[in-house]
């Protein structure tokens, strides 16, 4: 709602700007009325926010999403900073200052990096808390094999390091999900005696949400 109020309202410049309409204040309102209603839904459910469990350790899957949510969070900030400079340099400097594609490269893609790889992180980690020995077994194959397509990429000519940094983050998001389909198939397999192709298939069938997440992170 808010990016087609900056493009129907002319309040930023933008390729994607259309001609200077009337519909702005429309948009303007419909957006103060979805912050609203939101706030009003947080409030109400607040009471039924809460886990079936105590939080027992920083080394676990919950630390992992909340990381990742701050970051995507940081991420927003960023992007909405950047869309609404303009409006407020003029505003405080009396000039329109414009930030372009490097200001996103150089502050958003480190954040979006570590997104990635808190992704692949939260996907290795178990729920709740994690002993020493638990997080070795789970994490010795997916770093390796990481290191090693980031060492290939390198001899191959690959050397900006932003670049390498986020092919080996989508390299152990591949791992660690791949890792993940595996295991589910392995058990299904064990556990029903059906075929390879089959299990695979009924991984998804037992548990849509958590599987199906995995194939938006390799996405």
């Amino acid at each position: 709602v808010f990016g087609t109020f900056n493009v129907r309202s002319g309040l930023v410049a933008s390729v994607h700007s259309f001609a200077q309409s009337e519909v702005g204040p429309y948009f303007l309102v419909l957006l103060g009325a979805v912050v609203v209603a939101s706030i009003v839904l947080m409030v109400w459910r607040l009471p039924r926010m809460h886990a079936d469990y105590e939080f027992e350790s920083l080394v676990s899957r919950e630390t992992g999403l909340i990381l990742n949510t701050y970051v995507m969070v940081a991420i927003a900030l960023v992007v909405l900073g950047g869309t609404l400079f303009p409006v407020f340099s003029e505003l405080f400097r009396n000039v329109r200052i414009t930030v372009g594609p490097p200001f996103y490269d150089d502050v958003v893609g480190p954040l979006l990096i570590i997104m990635v790889t808190l992704i692949s992180v939260g996907t290795i980690l178990p729920w709740r808390k994690a002993a020493p020995g638990l997080l070795r077994r789970r994490f010795t194959l997916p770093l390796a094999l990481t290191a090693l397509v980031t060492i290939a990429l390198a001899v191959l000519g690959i050397r900006d390091p932003f670049a390498l940094a986020g092919l080996a983050a989508a390299t152990l998001v591949l791992v660690a999900s791949a890792r993940e389909y595996a295991l589910g198939t392995r058990a299904i397999h064990a556990a029903r005696r059906s075929s390879w192709p089959g299990a695979f298939g009924s991984m998804f069938n037992r548990d849509p949400r958590r599987y199906g997440g995995y194939l938006v992170h390799i996405g």
